[in-house]
């Protein structure tokens, strides 16, 4: 039915006398109060709770956050709280609430009580009354049927290992059937000191089973998966691991081995749990009886090798082991091998291939040595007993690495033919060889009818072969210089050249380390190679030491040895560079300037 005018201000009427009521005057001036309280007096250790402080008032007021005291047994996850705020009118009387409400983490079992909470309102300071709270363990919480409707874990494999030994810690949620999980999110910070960490991979969803915990239902899911590898022995804590949940009834058709996440239900909140710390025992390795003793802790396969069996003086060696297998792949350590003392050892490069899908880590670690012979001869590296030591066999176990051969030979200058009669004459200009063809004289006087030319032609034959007799001795006798002469100018080529290759490959960018360092062994080559034309040396080519230690002296004895550090850094790179890790384009640049001056100062020296 429509309401008509003369209706309309009679309501108007009736509402504005209530506001003139005597009932509504003193909701004006009513007192203000504050209390706090829990959302649960009795928690588990692990188990996050709300702490209310709220603020009773008729009328708008003006309200300070409220100032905590100190808290024991529990952390406080945000300093700032969530507010609220609520209005209500009975029989004329209007009322108003204010609500902050903290999160709070039980950390430590004992009776705790909240103190009083200050808060200034309307400039006036109140304060609240204090709290008991009790935190219990979820283990001691077993024998009284008392476990909370959720809860986390951290679940090992076994509880005593020995030093090495890969630990699997499962992370695994609890929670009553009829709870349904619609997210997680681990919380930062978790501490597993003692502890090598490494987090395993897994593809699919956690799958929840249902178990029966004290006769009640109860759904299981492991979220995460980590291998932990105790880097020490005796008693060492994992601390607790904690989880950001989203949590919602679910619905009545929820299948009780589906995915944790795969209904939906209505009711949705978030909380946060936290697993109880753990604390284990680990055992320190014993000697083993035989062997040399490794690091490597787990069911593994062992073996060395050589790149190849048979170099130079001055060229690199690589001394290869592989562990493969299952076990504490990241922290073994390499074999120490005792190496004959011709031998000189450079900084050992390794590399680890890890698998970390499944419940286990798994993989590869190469070491590799780098050796350069300094001496000639046939060496032998021996045979080698490594033991390891297998956790599922509970004792070590030993594995023979075979000995191994390697052939060390003088490095050979590459011949040059020396002059005669049949195979030409070396040109003075670039020092290669030329061949020369003989001119018929008789042919010539002959075909032109110059019979009378017949009769000088014996004295004509003499002369020439002198003068070619004493053209071949004065070659034969000076061919070292003709290669001296020439080695710098050929040198100087060859590394335009390498400079040229070197800019194509950056103009392609094709600058891998393969690639620069065959460019690297190109200049060692022109370098040894020119050193050694340019100071007549005979026999076998030298290698960078001897190179360093000839220039070295004849520095000394001219007065310039302050000059022959760059040359040194340069020799001594040249002969590492092989067997570097990793080199770059900048640097092979410089370095290919840097052999420019070394030409330049070796000419200036030896002048």
């Amino acid at each position: 039915m429509k309401s008509t005018f003369p209706s309309i201000i009679l309501r108007y009427l009736l509402l504005g006398t209530i506001f003139f009521l005597p009932g509504w005057t003193p909701t004006a001036q009513g007192q203000t109060s504050v209390e706090a309280s829990l959302t649960n007096t009795i928690v588990f250790r692990g188990e996050s709770f709300g702490l209310q402080v709220v603020i009773n008032n008729n009328q708008m007021v003006d309200v300070e956050l409220p100032i905590l005291p100190d808290l024991n047994g529990v952390r406080l996850l945000s300093n700032v709280p969530s507010r609220s705020t609520s209005f209500q009118m009975i029989n004329g009387r209007t009322s108003s609430n204010i609500t902050y409400t903290y999160t709070l983490m039980a950390s430590e079992e004992g009776d705790y009580t909240i103190p009083p909470i200050s808060i200034t309102v309307n400039g006036q300071t109140l304060t609240t009354n204090p709290i008991p709270f009790k935190i219990v363990s979820q283990k001691a919480s077993d024998a009284s049927n008392a476990l909370p409707d959720i809860f986390l874990r951290i679940e090992l494999d076994d509880e005593t290992p020995v030093v090495g030994q890969q630990l699997v810690a499962s992370i695994t949620l609890y929670f009553r059937d009829g709870t349904e999980i619609s997210s997680y999110q681990p919380l930062q910070g978790w501490r597993a000191d003692g502890f090598w960490r490494e987090e395993l991979e897994n593809s699919t969803q956690p799958r929840a089973e249902s178990i029966l915990l004290q006769n009640q239902r109860y759904r299981k899911a492991v979220l995460l998966r980590f291998a932990l590898f105790p880097t020490r022995s005796g008693p060492l804590t994992l601390a607790p691991y904690g989880m950001m949940l989203g949590v919602r009834n679910r619905s009545a058709n929820r299948d009780p081995f589906g995915s944790i996440f795969d209904s939906f239900g209505t009711n949705q909140r978030r909380i946060t749990v936290e697993s109880e710390p753990i604390t284990i025992t680990v055992a320190s390795l014993s000697t083993p009886t035989t062997g040399l003793m490794s690091d490597a802790v787990g069911e593994f396969r062992v073996w060395r090798t050589l790149n190849q069996t048979q170099v130079t003086r001055g060229e690199g060696i690589e001394v290869i082991t592989t562990f493969e297998g299952t076990g504490n792949l990241p922290l073994i350590s390499r074999l120490r091998y005792k190496y004959p003392t011709s031998f000189e050892e450079y900084s050992p490069q390794e590399n680890t291939e890890l698998n970390r899908v499944g419940t286990e880590i798994s993989g590869r670690k190469t070491f590799t040595e780098l050796l350069v012979a300094q001496e000639s001869g046939s060496f032998e590296m021996p045979a080698e007993q490594v033991a390891i030591y297998n956790p599922k066999l509970n004792r070590w176990q030993t594995i023979t690495l075979p000995s191994l051969s390697l052939t060390v030979s003088e490095p050979v200058l590459p011949s040059f033919p020396q002059p005669s009669a049949q195979s030409g004459i070396p040109s003075l200009v670039d020092g290669t060889l030329g061949s020369y063809n003989r001119y018929t004289i008789p042919g010539y006087l002959f075909s032109g009818g110059r019979v009378l030319y017949l009769i000088y032609l014996p004295i004509l034959i003499l002369i020439l072969a002198f003068a070619i007799k004493i053209r071949q001795l004065y070659l034969l006798k000076n061919s070292g210089l003709i290669l001296r002469n020439s080695a710098a100018r050929r040198a100087l080529n060859d590394i335009k050249e390498l400079q040229k290759k070197h800019e194509i490959l950056a103009a392609v960018q094709e600058d891998s380390t393969v690639a620069l360092k065959e460019v690297y062994r190109k200049l060692l080559h022109i370098l040894t190679v020119y050193y050694t034309e340019r100071t007549e040396q005979t026999g076998s080519a030298m290698v960078t030491s001897d190179i360093l230690k000839d220039l070295t002296e004849r520095s000394r004895q001219k007065g310039t040895a302050g000059s022959i550090q760059k040359i040194e850094f340069l020799l001594t790179k040249l002969g590492r560079i092989s067997y570097s890790p990793e080199v770059s384009s900048a640097d092979l640049k410089q370095d290919l300037n840097e052999a420019v001056h070394l030409i330049t100062f070796v000419e200036d020296l030896l002048a």
